[in-house]
């Protein structure tokens, strides 16, 4: 998903004003300050998530990610314009930021809502599965933990902050529900024991073949956190 992790950037404080189709800070704080970072952020997630046209900031919430493959030793999955909810609901449970080391690290749990096409083939644990249309993944809630790394940079004058690197891990917090329409060319005898599966070992499914799913999620957000660095000045997100 990540994102949203990709909500790192909430830490900036940065929000988008609609009326003035420009971008503000909504409550800048000290580096050490914790309580303060996490409450900005978490005002700044639901303005966050609108982007700006003008700037060539996408929206968050919904995100889009054309293509998502995941290819495991038995498994082969493409999942095609996939559109991901959830980001504006984002709850941040924990911020901090080393000045000296130049991180941050970040714990947000949200729900996710991911629909869009798939095609598969190979073995779904230890059954054997074809097929290809429409796929849901859904779950009430889901905890992402990030460790970004950032430089500062200058722009015309002005500094910003870049993003360098990341990495992540997820918890799931919450059933994950999964749902492949069409498996077998729709034959409902041989696709009820995959279904069954499905429901029933959903965490083993969603560790094995998680992360080749969820990276290309993460680093799309991370992708739109770096667009708003660019736009936004660090003596509007701190306070030094």
């Amino acid at each position: 998903m990540f994102k949203y992790m990709c909500l790192v950037a909430c830490f900036l404080g940065s929000v988008l004003d609609t009326n003035a189709n420009a971008v503000y800070v909504v409550k800048p704080c000290k580096a050490d300050d914790k309580a303060c970072l996490i409450s900005s952020a978490q005002e700044t997630v639901p303005h966050f998530t609108l982007g700006n046209e003008e700037l060539g900031i996408p929206s968050t919430d919904p995100l889009f990610v054309h293509e998502i493959k995941s290819k495991q030793p038995n498994l082969n999955i493409e999942f095609r314009d996939n559109v991901i909810r959830g980001a504006s609901k984002t709850k941040i449970m924990h911020l901090e930021r080393d000045v000296e080391k130049q991180t941050v690290k970040m714990t947000l749990g949200l729900p996710l809502h991911i629909t869009g096409k798939y095609d598969l083939q190979g073995k779904i644990l230890f059954l054997q599965a074809v097929g290809n249309g429409d796929y849901e993944l859904k779950t009430n809630n889901m905890v992402f933990t990030i460790d970004a790394k950032y430089k500062v940079i200058e722009k015309k004058g002005i500094k910003h902050w870049k993003i360098t690197g990341f990495k992540y891990t997820y918890d799931l917090v919450e059933k994950v529900h999964i749902k492949f329409d069409n498996l077998f060319g729709g034959d409902e005898s041989k696709a009820k024991p995959i279904n069954d599966v499905l429901n029933e070992s959903w965490r083993e499914i969603i560790e094995e073949m998680g992360n080749p799913i969820i990276e290309p999620i993460v680093t799309a957000y991370i992708d739109v956190i770096k667009k708003w660095l660019l736009v936004m000045p660090t003596d509007k997100l701190e306070i030094v």
